[in-house]
């Protein structure tokens, strides 16, 4: 399989070390048209002193052994079909909703599943997104409103844990397991939630089939 991480910062960069370090991952697409920066290093480990300046997604690929996987690009509606073309997944390390909305879209578009990813302070939330299931607008309505990590900050093992339980997601559902959940991941209380859902009739597909 070839998987695609989209946003290689505290949530990305754990993720894409973990698909990495598995078998069943033949390649990645790091995407990410950012550069380091020192503000970077205290919560994405694998970046150092020496690469700030660099794109993010070169020394990622480099740091996992394959210059080949970076995408020095940033995601957008105009080039997301480009960029995801012939992935069999992809994971959310955007810290962005209008990013989110364009890569579900493309997904559903291609009948592939996604991971939705986000951390904020000590708080994160996991969801396997599924071709055939609900849509980011079913789950979340217009879009999840407050201020994004970057102008609040966010616990660094808050956003590994939460790339571990969407990669725990992932797996479950290589296993052949439906998986409909949102995992909400408590770092203060030590905990997580799970929110799971039922078979039902997204109205955002247009054609009114059953989904989920």
């Amino acid at each position: 399989m070839i998987a695609a991480v989209v946003g290689l910062g505290a949530i990305g960069t754990p993720l894409a070390w973990l698909l990495a370090g598995d078998p069943r991952i033949a390649a990645l697409r790091l995407i990410d048209g950012d550069r380091v920066e020192r503000s970077n290093l205290p919560r994405q480990v694998l970046y150092r002193d020496q690469d700030i300046g660099r794109p993010k997604a070169s020394v990622l690929a480099e740091r996992l052994g394959h210059p080949e996987w970076a995408v020095p690009e940033r995601l957008d509606a105009g080039n997301a079909a480009r960029l995801l073309d012939g992935v069999d997944v992809v994971g959310d390390g955007t810290d962005n909703w209008p990013t989110r909305l364009v890569i579900d879209a493309t997904c559903r578009r291609a009948g592939r599943p996604w991971l939705f990813l986000s951390a904020i302070r000590w708080e994160g939330q996991a969801a396997l997104m599924a071709p055939d299931g609900p849509c980011l607008r079913c789950l979340f309505g217009a879009g999840q409103d407050g201020p994004a990590c970057f102008e609040v900050g966010i616990v660094g093992p808050v956003a590994g844990w939460v790339a571990s339980e969407g990669y725990d997601l992932l797996r479950r559902h290589w296993g052949g397991e439906t998986v409909r959940e949102l995992r909400l991941v408590d770092g203060w209380r030590d905990r997580v939630q799970v929110v799971r859902w039922a078979a039902y009739a997204c109205p955002h597909g247009g054609d009114g089939r059953r989904v989920g």
